[in-house]
């Protein structure tokens, strides 16, 4: 493995992976939400639904674990010598998390406040989302089996 790429803590590792599994828990719960949402703007009345109120707290919790997340990058810096892939890196995170906390204010803008163009907004980033999240799994692949970093490696406990 190159000695310029860092092991990642198991704390960001853990974060790493309920991020993902919570965007995907997200995705899977849309059809409940949608379902209330086009009940709301029609005037009909909704009731209680687990699997909304578990998509709307899958989306304070994503803000959270990205506010935590962007402060252990914050604190354990790091940059690689090769300042194309460190500009590059800094790019697709930064994108990443924008676009995470974009979903989640979009989301809870147009549910709290019943914002129709909070609503379209939300549809557009979850595209961007998944685009983004596409290129980040590329990416990640390219590195473990074209570059050979061991990047795969350092996300899934694996150690020298």
């Amino acid at each position: 493995m190159s000695d310029q790429l860092r092991w990642y803590s198991k704390t960001q590792i853990v974060l790493h992976w309920i991020t993902v599994a919570l965007v995907i828990a997200q995705y899977v719960l849309h059809d409940s939400i949608a379902n209330a949402w086009e009940l709301i703007q029609s005037g009909r009345p909704i009731s209680f639904d687990p699997l909304v109120l578990s998509h709307v707290a899958g989306g304070i919790f994503i803000a959270l674990i990205v506010l935590i997340r962007l402060r252990l990058k914050y604190i354990n810096a790091h940059e690689a010598k090769d300042l194309l892939s460190n500009r590059l890196s800094n790019i697709a995170y930064k994108l990443l998390y924008a676009l995470l906390m974009m979903m989640v204010l979009s989301g809870g803008t147009a549910w709290f406040f019943r914002i129709d163009a909070a609503a379209n907004a939300h549809n557009l980033f979850k595209v961007l989302l998944l685009i983004t999240v596409l290129g980040h799994v590329l990416a990640a692949l390219y590195h473990h089996f074209i570059v050979k970093d061991g990047l795969l490696n350092r996300m899934f406990f694996a150690r020298k």
